[in-house]
This record gives C-alpha cells, structure tokens and sequence, in this order.
C-alpha cells in the first residue's frame, strides 16, 4: 500500500478527499489530467521496454554499437 509521505495515510484515500473539495469544473480537469499521465506513463514504460529489447537482444548485435543512442538522439537509421 502506497502511502503519502509522513501522515501514513493510504495515498488513493488522500486523492478521493482531494477530489471531493474540487468543484465539477475542477474533476472534469482532473479526470482529463489523470488521462493523460496514465496514457503518458504507458507509452513511457513501453519506450523503455522496446530500448530495452533493442539494447539486450540480437537486435542490437545486428544494428551495431549505438544503435539505442542513434534511434533515441535522432529517431530511426536511414537506409544507406
């Protein structure tokens, strides 16, 4: 159970008492804030797991050295 910092109070209680103050304007920007961190950090963690793969697997033995660095600094390698 995640808790909120030294009060030891379970970190979604803290959220749900949150969102009861805010006014109906305030939720729907919440909810649309909430959204977006969720999509945010799936695409994040599906970033670091494809760099991952490249990096770990034949994959990267095939490309050569800098092969993550090349695709994160300046996106896919060009055909030759």
């Amino acid at each position: 159970m995640t808790t909120a910092g030294r009060t030891g109070w379970p970190l979604a209680m803290l959220i749900r008492l949150y969102r009861a103050s805010l006014t109906t304007r305030e939720q729907r920007e919440f909810d649309r804030a909430e959204r977006t961190i969720v999509t945010g950090l799936k695409s994040f963690l599906a970033v670091g797991l494809a760099l991952k793969e490249i990096r770990g697997g034949s994959i990267n033995g095939r490309l050569g050295a800098g092969a993550v660095r090349q695709i994160v600094t300046c996106g896919p390698a060009r055909p030759s």
